[in-house]
């Protein structure tokens, strides 16, 4: 199960799962489009950007990779479809294939912001795992 979604007063809340890092971050992409999209995107795009982002440490990347993903879906007004992700460190470098949407047909719930309340990767045997809180 790569999330599930947990009781919160206002807020969304999920918890995100992945076998890697890289894995956990992509899968907190697919949760958030789950949420916004009701779906992950299928797309037949041959655009692609990508961008860098570095932060403090491992937990702030996170929260900034899927702020980052906010601003692209809901500014830039682009569906992304596929996520190639390096991580290393505190530092991300993500390419990504997307295809341009119109947000009033296709938004079904908007994501205002990604918070830090609770925010905190965790490694168990097996998988990495972390809260998310999303300001609905």
């Amino acid at each position: 199960m790569p999330y599930e979604e947990l009781s919160h007063t206002a807020d969304l809340r999920i918890k995100v799962y992945g076998n890697t890092i890289e894995s956990l971050f992509k899968e907190g992409v697919y949760a958030l489009y789950n949420i916004v999209f009701l779906e992950k995107p299928i797309c037949q795009s041959s655009e692609y950007d990508d961008f860098l982002l570095e932060s403090l440490d491992l937990d702030m990347l996170f929260h900034d990779f899927l702020d980052e993903i906010l601003y692209i879906t809901f500014v830039k007004k682009r569906k992304i479809c596929q996520i190639n992700l390096h991580i290393s460190a505190n530092s991300l470098h993500c390419h990504y294939s997307y295809e341009p949407f119109d947000p009033t047909k296709e938004v079904k719930k908007e994501v205002k912001a990604i918070t830090y309340h609770n925010l905190h990767i965790q490694k168990n045997k097996n998988f990495y795992e972390t809260e998310v809180v999303m300001d609905v």
